[in-house]
């Protein structure tokens, strides 16, 4: 945890290994989580999460429930980062692209 104005709450439902990197001061957390363990990391997004069990994790950012279910890959896992941009959440780099696209349209 960092000072910063962003949150990251995990619950677990299952057993599942976790890694956090805070991008913004570079400091990384790697556990293996268990049924009913809570996770607050505090920093300043982006943060990057990768979940081994990613339907055993849910994730709420700033206060609002994350569905990673697009994220999920063949083997269960999930990688997503977290971005604040002018108080918008912004999962993916394809989430930012499309963002940053809309803001130059408008």
């Amino acid at each position: 945890n960092s000072l910063g104005p962003d949150t990251l709450d995990i619950l677990f439902t299952d057993e599942s290994w976790i890694e956090i990197t805070d991008i913004s001061v570079g400091k990384r957390f790697r556990e293996i989580m268990v049924t009913g363990d809570f996770l607050r990391v505090k920093g300043e997004a982006p943060f990057t999460v990768l979940v081994a069990d990613a339907p055993a994790a849910r994730i709420r950012f700033n206060g609002a429930e994350i569905p990673i279910t697009d994220s999920i890959r063949i083997d269960n896992s999930a990688s997503v980062t977290f971005t604040n941009v002018s108080g918008k959440f912004i999962r993916a780099y394809q989430d930012y692209v499309s963002y940053k696209i809309a803001c130059l349209k408008k």
